[in-house]
């Protein structure tokens, strides 16, 4: 499952280097080098993912009492905030015209809380999409309010049966609208109502739930897990552009692909490698913005790496043999700072955050009363 979820954050990855790098260099790139999982459809896999491990959490490690919700509250913040909060603050007074300096501390301060910044995106300059909220490196930071706000939920939601139905039915209803209403067509308002929309992503967080909770009682195994793995792949593949998530196509490559996670998880929660590759996931998706602007542009401080890149790409067979080097080049390097980013920044910090919890929690814990 590791490397599900690693290339999911690659799919992000490409979709931002096409947009970053190849299309101003007039390079050639096909969404079916990824099975056009990538930039949105990446993301709502993403939740489906989500979903599937949070409900598996909730099930196996956190009791239904008040101090089992805490402790997952705790933990998903141990989880989010200790990396997300230094590549904010580094985002935001790294590069030749930093954020912060023309920015309030007010602005700074709601992009660290994360929560409801989907929505922020969506209509604080409706119907524009409002990216001043976040440094350029740090822009992904609002699929984690979606996630957020997801988390919140959880608890509740996730352990009924019948709320999990009709918020999936309500949600699928939106997103009917919307493609009925809007439609991929319109970028601009689509985007808005079916991407940042929480009530209309919530069903892909849901699809991940349902998966876990109908596959754990009817045990598909490995070999058909993976036969449902390849099916998405190439439901996906098969639906044409503009890429959407609300045509038959793709809603059966992310019905296939929830249907997948359950046996593939289960064949391999205990591979460490696999596991290691999944730790990658949330760094490589932090960091992966500030890399490809530290090479390339706007920050552009390894101008003579970017220039090497670019010269030596052209030298290659063809504009398609290019924007190949360029986008592994680009992913060796993320993967290589999220490596790196992991080991010398993630686990320290979360490790920090954990201990000021601890403190936290010793401080409100009310004394022992004295017996006689």
């Amino acid at each position: 499952m590791g490397a599900i979820r690693l290339f999911l954050a690659l799919g992000v990855v490409f979709s931002h280097t096409i947009v970053q790098i190849l299309t101003p260099l007039n390079l050639p790139a096909s969404g079916l080098w990824s099975f056009n999982i990538l930039g949105g459809r990446s993301v709502a896999f993403f939740y489906v993912v989500s979903g599937f491990l949070i409900s598996y959490v909730l099930s196996h490690k956190y009791n239904e009492t008040s101090s089992g919700t805490l402790a997952f509250f705790r933990g998903r913040a141990a989880r989010i905030f200790p990396l997300w909060l230094i590549v904010l603050i580094a985002s935001a007074f790294i590069g030749p015209n930093p954020w912060i300096g023309s920015h309030s501390v007010a602005q700074l301060a709601s992009s660290a809380v994360l929560l409801g910044s989907d929505w922020i995106i969506a209509f604080w300059a409706y119907p524009s999409n409002y990216w001043e909220n976040f440094p350029h490196a740090a822009g992904v930071g609002w699929t984690l309010g979606a996630e957020l706000t997801f988390y919140l939920i959880a608890p509740w939601v996730l352990r009924s049966m019948r709320a999990t139905l009709v918020l999936l039915a309500i949600s699928f209803a939106i997103r009917l609208c919307v493609f009925a209403l809007v439609g991929p067509t319109n970028q601009l308002l689509y985007v808005t109502w079916s991407y940042f929309f929480f009530p209309a992503t919530l069903m892909f967080f849901l699809l991940g739930h349902l998966a876990r909770r109908l596959l754990e009682h009817f045990p598909l195994g490995l070999a058909v897990s993976l036969a449902l793995l390849a099916a998405a792949l190439l439901c996906s593949s098969l639906d044409l552009p503009p890429i959407s998530v609300d045509r038959p196509w793709s809603y059966l490559s992310c019905i296939c692909f929830a249907a997948s996670l359950p046996g593939i998880f289960a064949a391999t929660k205990d591979n460490r490698f696999l596991n290691y590759l999944g730790d990658l996931t949330y760094p490589v998706y932090l960091v992966h913005t500030a890399v490809i602007a530290a090479i390339f542009w706007p920050w552009g401080f390894f101008a003579d790496t970017a220039h090497w890149v670019i010269e030596t790409g052209k030298a290659l067979l063809s504009p398609v043999a290019d924007s190949v080097f360029i986008l592994l080049f680009i992913i060796s390097a993320v993967i290589a700072a999220a490596a790196v980013t992991r080991r010398a920044i993630e686990i320290p910090a979360r490790w920090l955050f954990e201990q000021v919890l601890d403190v936290f929690s010793a401080v409100r814990r009310p004394a022992p009363q004295a017996t006689r």
